[in-house]
């Protein structure tokens, strides 16, 4: 038996006694797994906190019914001895069927601390053997099962988006355009290995610098019978260059951050929104005029474009439904620093499988060949089709090594793996599937699903979120950080009762309350501020403030006594728009 569970995004739980600061400690992942009656060993991979200063993780298998600890493991979190948290593992009984919690607690950095991995196999013995968790041998590298080999032609990058590393100091790499012969042999070789994936021109810079790039794709469609794709800015685009492009190619992606260009010069410097929104629009019309429905507009979904996303649509509107705009998740680029955690939705810690290395392959403008198109640093290169062929590179020695160590389960062995934090893919999706139902700038909605959840507070199947009674009082509810320009807003927030005091309990009416407020998205200035008696809800849960400038705005919930509040999102309305 081998259950798995990996790339799960948890709710951290602050230690009651822990005090409420940035690195507050607490509970970091929790799963509850079913299992039958006997001897099992369960491997736990960490992810370290990018702050990891010495904390205490310990790693707790339990009874869910009893409580009972029937194993656990502890080890401190320190930068200099990442492979610890890859070596985690504890044998455990389990007596009858039944349901087990598995847990991670850590005494600081709780928030930054994620389950990398979790793997449960049968035991026969007491003595742990690391070798039962490794994954089966792997099989050579096989061209024709690669899906997509992503390129980059150019090292040439116009933009420096502030959440990529591209040039950004100490990520500055040497830069140039990809030899023609290079070029050629590469695809050369892919048609005698039997290629019939995605070529897909796209990695660390912007493809249409290539001057060269018309006379690739050329060279492609004469050669292979595949299908290729393109990711660019637009801002490089040129109709009289790039015209034939747009019969070449099988997909164009266009990366815009926002249709909001405050965000998108924010985000996408030094690009500018008022010189690049219309060679998008240009792009969008000869591919009209070429009758190609081919186009896609995608951006990393953050803290800082999520509530503008679906005004895309409005924005380059050309009769189109939303199913061309392409929202993507967020990642680290592989480094400890950057913008990530200020503005991830949903992060957790990724760990790339043998399999991954077959699927995907990618290939420099100096025909550097990496593993992943987030290790920006090039840490990992397998090998260069300057001085290599392809088949000696995907053969070789370094490359068989790397897919070993995934293999074996080693991610924090290698500094990119270690540090290789994304957002959870369908926590985003769900967070913009609850955000199409707003689009005008005078009224907007914000669903359940945008706003973050306070301790012993859950989500139910319907989407509202609820407070239980029996937890902890103080902020229950709070979010979205979303982007408000300056006007005067009314808020109007979905609250109703699940339950209320019994006449006789301790807790009188007055004492068991709601409050509701508006604030920055810092939650430092609190903008308004409402007290909700338990008798008042029917009067209304609406507040009024003003935004002096635009920028971020948080509404929070708080919960005082026991009640279950429940909570169906907040309307806001511009009033000095009406």
């Amino acid at each position: 038996m081998r259950i798995e569970r990996n790339h799960r995004l948890h709710r951290p739980f602050r230690e009651r006694s822990s005090p409420y600061v940035e690195n507050w400690g607490g509970r970091f992942f929790s799963e509850f797994i079913t299992l039958p009656a006997g001897r099992y060993a369960a491997r736990i991979h960490v992810c370290q906190s990018e702050k990891a200063s010495g904390e205490i993780i310990t790693l707790i298998v339990r009874d869910a019914q009893s409580g009972q600890e029937i194993g656990r493991d502890e080890f401190s979190a320190t930068k200099d001895n990442p492979r610890r948290s890859d070596e985690s593992m504890i044998s455990f009984d389990v007596v009858e069927h039944g349901v087990l919690e598995i847990s991670g607690e850590v005494s600081a950095n709780c928030e930054t601390t994620l389950l990398r991995r979790l793997t449960i196999v049968d035991a026969t013995s007491s003595k742990i053997c690391r070798k039962d968790f490794f994954e089966p041998a792997v099989k050579p590298f096989d061209l024709t099962k690669v899906e997509r080999l992503h390129l980059g032609t150019t090292g040439v990058c116009n933009a420096s988006c502030i959440h990529c590393p591209t040039n950004k100091p100490g990520m500055r790499m040497p830069s140039g355009r990809m030899d023609i012969k290079m070029f050629e042999r590469l695809i050369d070789d892919l048609r005698a290995g039997g290629f019939t994936g995605e070529i897909c021109f796209a990695l660390f810079a912007e493809p249409l610098d290539d001057p060269h790039l018309i006379e690739r794709l050329r060279y492609i469609r004469q050669t292979l019978d595949c299908r290729i794709s393109l990711s660019t800015n637009c801002a490089l685009f040129d109709p009289a260059k790039h015209a034939e492009m747009i019969t070449l190619l099988d997909h164009i992606s266009v990366h815009v951050e926002s249709a909001d260009p405050v965000v998108y010069n924010k985000m996408m410097r030094p690009l500018k929104a008022a010189k690049v929104f219309p060679k998008i629009q240009a792009l969008l019309d000869l591919a009209d005029e070429k009758q190609r429905d081919h186009i896609s507009l995608t951006a990393p979904l953050h803290k800082e474009n999520i509530n503008s996303f679906f005004s895309l649509s409005d924005l380059f509107d050309r009769g189109r439904n939303s199913d061309y705009l392409n929202p993507g998740t967020l990642s680290s680029g592989c480094r400890p620093e950057g913008l990530f955690r200020d503005i991830a939705l949903a992060p957790t810690a990724e760990s790339c499988r043998p399999n991954d290395l077959q699927a995907n392959v990618f290939i420099d403008w100096n025909g550097d060949v990496v593993p992943c198109c987030r290790d920006f640093s090039k840490s990992m290169v397998f090998g260069n089709l300057a001085n290599q062929t392809l088949a000696a590179v995907f053969g070789g020695e370094r490359r068989s090594a790397l897919a070993e160590s995934f293999r074996r389960g080693e991610w924090a062995s290698k500094k990119a793996c270690e540090n290789c934090r994304v957002d959870q893919s369908p926590a985003v999706r769900m967070l913009i599937e609850g955000l199409k139902g707003y689009a005008s700038p005078q009224h907007l909605s914000f669903p359940p699903a945008a706003f973050r959840l306070g301790m012993d507070v859950v989500r139910e199947g319907d989407h509202s979120i609820v407070a239980r009674s029996g937890g902890s009082d103080g902020c229950v509810i709070y979010g979205p950080y979303s982007e408000l320009p300056r006007g005067e807003f009314h808020a109007s927030f979905e609250l109703s009762l699940k339950s209320a005091p019994e006449a006789d309990a301790p807790f009188t009416q007055d004492a068991a309350y709601i409050v509701v407020e508006a604030t920055d998205g810092d939650g430092t200035k609190v903008m308004e501020s409402k007290v909700l008696r338990l008798g008042e809800l029917d009067l209304g849960t609406d507040i009024t403030f003003r935004q002096e400038t635009a920028g971020h705005v948080q509404f929070r919930i708080f919960k005082h006594g026991p009640i279950d509040i429940v909570f169906g999102g907040v309307l806001v309305t511009q009033t000095d728009l009406i």
